[in-house]
C-alpha cells in the first residue's frame, strides 16, 4: 500500500456517544480509572451490537481529512479474531520497520488476534471472513478450504465462530480510537490446519500453548499489543 493509498483510506467507525447512549462501553474492567478489558457478551447482546453497528456505521478516512485514527470522538470497529486448537491458541509477530506497514504503533508486537479494520463494502460479521482468507491458508487434509471460507453458511460446516465479548483500551493512543468484537474461533475437524498466507504485515505465526507463550514473551523479551494481553490474561488464562 503506497502512502497515497493509506492516506484515503476509509474504515468502518461509530460515534462514541451513540456507544456509550446505548452502554456499549459500560461495566468494563478498569486500569487507571479507564476502560481497558473485556465485557462479555451473550447471545442476545452480540445480536444487539452487531445490529447497531450496521445501523449506525460510517467509512471514515483513518489518515485523511477525517484522521479517525486520532480522534476518539470515533471509534473504529474490529473484529478480533482469536484461534483456539484444543489447549493452543494462534499467535503472529507483526512485522519491523517495514515501510509498507501503515501501523507503526504495532510493528513487531505480537499478537492472537487476526483481524483489520472494516472497508466500504463490508458488514461487521463479513468482515470476518475476508479477514479470515486475507491472513491466513485454511486447508484440511492440505487442501485449501478458499472457495468456503466466504459466508455463514460454508464456513460453519468447517469452523465454530463464536463471539464472546468487547475489547477495549482506553490506556494507549491505538486503544483509545478502537473497539473490538472478539471472536473465538475452532476448527471441527482435527485435519484442518491454519498458516500465515505470506504478506507483508507479518514474520510468523503457529499455535502455542499457554507455556509456550509466556516463554515467548518472559524469555525472549517479545512484546505483545495491549488487545493480546487482555484476551490471554481474561480469557484464554481461565
Amino acid at each position: 500500500m503506497n502512502n497515497s493509498s493509506i492516506f484515503a483510506e476509509k474504515c468502518l467507525a461509530v460515534k462514541k456517544s451513540l456507544l456509550e447512549e446505548e452502554s456499549f462501553l459500560k461495566d468494563f474492567p478498569k486500569k487507571n480509572g479507564l476502560n481497558c478489558g473485556l465485557k462479555n457478551l451473550n447471545k442476545n447482546e452480540t445480536k444487539n451490537f452487531i445490529n447497531f453497528v450496521e445501523k449506525n456505521k460510517v467509512f471514515k478516512e483513518r489518515f485523511g481529512l477525517s484522521r479517525v485514527e486520532e480522534d476518539s470522538f470515533w471509534q473504529q470497529i474490529i473484529c478480533y479474531l482469536v484461534i483456539v486448537n484444543e489447549d493452543k491458541f494462534f499467535v503472529y509477530q507483526r512485522k519491523i520497520e517495514d515501510p509498507k506497514y501503515p501501523e507503526k504503533r504495532l510493528e513487531g508486537k505480537i499478537s492472537v488476534g487476526i483481524g483489520g479494520h472494516i472497508n466500504p463494502g463490508d458488514t461487521l460479521m463479513g468482515s470476518l471472513y475476508r479477514e479470515l482468507q486475507e491472513e491466513l491458508v485454511i486447508t484440511l487434509n492440505s487442501k485449501e478450504l478458499k472457495d468456503v471460507i466466504t459466508s455463514n453458511n460454508s464456513i460453519s460446516n468447517y469452523l465454530n465462530i463464536k463471539p464472546v465479548a468487547l475489547i477495549k483500551d482506553d490506556t494507549n493512543d491505538v486503544g483509545k480510537v478502537h473497539l473490538g468484537l472478539v471472536c473465538i474461533v475452532e476448527p471441527k475437524e482435527m485435519n484442518i490446519e491454519f498458516n500465515i498466507r505470506k504478506n507483508f504485515e507479518i514474520i510468523f505465526g503457529k499455535f502455542m500453548d499457554m507455556e509456550e507463550y509466556k516463554k515467548l514473551i518472559e524469555k525472549q523479551g517479545f512484546v505483545a499489543e495491549s488487545w493480546t494481553e487482555i484476551v490471554i490474561n481474561q480469557y484464554l488464562s481461565k
